[in-house]
Parts: C-alpha cells; structure tokens; sequence
C-alpha cells in the first residue's frame, strides 16, 4: 500500500525514507525486505532500480489494490502529502542568480523529484477512480482530493507558489476547481504571491524559472470547457502582471496557442472561443487587441501542442481537426 500510494521513493533521500516508514507503519528496514521478497515473482507489480523503488504501472496497482485501503491509509497519505508538498524549496534561501549551484551551497532538498511527483501522480488516480473505495475520511474520494488540495495551495506565499512548481499541473489535474480558485485568489490579492514564479535564476548563459509550470497546468484546463474562461481570464491576468525575462514561455505565447484559428488548444466550440475573446477585448483593450492581432493570418506560421491532462479524457481527440470553410469564417 505505501508505495503504491507514494509510486516512488529514492532511498538516497532521508525524507523519502522516514514518509515511507510512516505510512508503512512499521521501520524501513522492514518494509524493504517485505518489498525484495516481492522483486523474485515474474509479473511483480514493484521494482528497484538502483536507490529507487518504483511502481511498473501505477494504473494497474490502484484498480487492483484501492479497495484494499483502509480509512487509517487514507489518513497517512494526507498527512504525508501536505507534509512533503507544502514543505519550501531550500534553493529560494540563496540569490536568485546563485540558485544554479544550489547544491555546492549545500542546498538540496529532502524529498526526492520522484517521490514528490509520485505523490501528486496519486492524487490524480485517486480523484478519477476513487470511487473503487469506501473508506475515505470525508463522504467520497472527490471530496478528499479537493480538501487536500485545498489544504495545500490555501494562502500559499510566494516561497510555496516557488516550490510547487515541478507538481503543479497535477495538482490542476487532481482538482482543477480548486486549483483555479487558488490561483484566482492568488492573482485577486494584494500580495499576488503567485507572481513569485516569475523570478527567473541562472548565470550568464542560462535562466530559469517554475512559472512555465503554471502557464501548462492553465492550459490544461483550458482545454477542459467546464475551466475554459476562468483559465483564459486568469492567463490574461498574468499578460498583464507578467514582469518578462529571458525564459520563451509567456501567458500572452498561451494565449494564443489556445485561441490560434487553425490549431486551436482546447476542446470548445469557435462560437465558445470568439464570445470569450470578445469578453477579453472588453475587459483588457490594449491585451485583446494585440491577441487579435497576433491571430491573424500569416504567411508562415507554426504552432505546438499545448499541455494536457495526463489522465483525465476529455472529448475532443488529441490533434483538433480546423477545415478550410472553418478557418475563413473564423477569420
């Protein structure tokens, strides 16, 4: 159950380790030798490679062990999740322009990439086939996922925004109407927080920063019609607060992604999209005039696939399909 819950966990990394033995409820040592045992059957549903234990299909493993899960299981993953993914990134504690070499400072973080991603992955499983189990702390397993999201992005500082960036769009993906409430309370505050992704970090040659990782969980739900506008109007929000930078990836570059006349990114309707572009015109003229511009037609142009959910199925095919008569009469 432990590992199915977490999908990985690097034994290199302390926090990795001590999450592990709680959730077991029993010590490391323990757990890995009930684990070896498992590694010696053909169609194991484990393996390890190297320092990291893992998951071979974490699909197959919640629809063959979720029913098996008690109420007290449920309780130690919440406990484990808002443990690890609310704890702060130690590299925020250097300048901005020293974060590269985080590690020759001594700065690295407790709980590997894996296991944090592990964490989030479960998140999504659970709210998509949850249902396959009965012994959650609240009335249903939509009910948990949304409180544990919740409970993760509630009044996030700037720091927390930072460091959820590498699970962000799973989060989206577990929750989504969570997940925009938060960034929409986020971008409504004084504070603004959330702008604390922007904050790019390298050296001469390089930069970077985590708030490409927002930009693909709102694409996401902009191709979900029930987030649509509120992902599109948050995106523009941003356009507008966006302080720029080296990093390619802006909110306005989403924007038109999702709006391009002949690969639009998302699964509604022209009419849906022309009545929402004319809401933005409204509401931000200077922002929906230079959108309207850049979606009109080129003489070359080239466009990319937005991010996606990676498990929830929407209703629209991966590749949305524009004829000619289409494009003329969006255009």
């Amino acid at each position: 159950i432990p590992i199915m819950l977490t999908q990985n966990w690097d034994t290199r990394h302390t926090g990795d380790s001590e999450m592990i033995s709680l959730l077991a409820g029993t010590n490391l040592t323990d757990y890995e030798n009930h684990l070896t045992q498992l590694l010696n059957y053909p169609d194991r549903p484990i393996n390890k490679i190297g320092s990291l234990w893992c998951v071979n299909s974490a699909l197959d493993c919640y629809l063959s062990f979720i029913s098996y899960i008690s109420r007290k299981d449920w309780e130690g993953y919440q406990a484990v999740v808002l443990k690890v993914l609310t704890d702060r990134n130690p590299d925020l504690d250097l300048e901005p322009e020293k974060r590269y070499a985080a590690a020759l400072y001594g700065k690295s973080w407790q709980f590997s990439e894996d296991f944090r991603r592990g964490l989030a992955q479960s998140l999504v499983l659970i709210s998509i086939y949850g249902e396959h189990s009965s012994a959650y702390p609240q009335l249903n397993h939509t009910q948990y996922i949304d409180q544990i999201v919740e409970q993760v992005l509630y009044n996030a500082d700037k720091a927390l925004w930072h460091s959820l960036g590498d699970v962000l769009p799973l989060l989206a993906e577990a929750s989504p109407k969570k997940f925009i409430r938060a960034v929409e309370s986020s971008l409504s505050s004084k504070e603004k927080h959330i702008m604390g992704m922007f904050t790019e970090s390298g050296d001469f040659f390089t930069s970077s920063s985590t708030h490409h990782q927002l930009l693909w969980a709102l694409e996401a739900l902009a191709w979900d019609a029930r987030y649509f506008k509120r992902s599109v109007t948050a995106l523009c929000v941003l356009s507008q607060l966006d302080p720029g930078g080296r990093v390619s990836n802006r909110p306005f570059n989403s924007l038109i992604s999702i709006f391009r006349l002949w690969m639009p990114q998302t699964e509604v309707s022209s009419d849906v999209r022309f009545k929402v572009l004319e809401e933005i015109s409204t509401a931000y003229p200077v922002l929906g005039w230079d959108l309207l511009i850049s979606l009109m037609p080129k003489s070359h142009d080239t466009g990319s696939y937005n991010y996606r959910y990676k498990w929830r199925e929407l209703s629209c095919p991966l590749e949305v399909e524009v004829t000619g008569s289409e494009w003329f009469e969006n255009i």
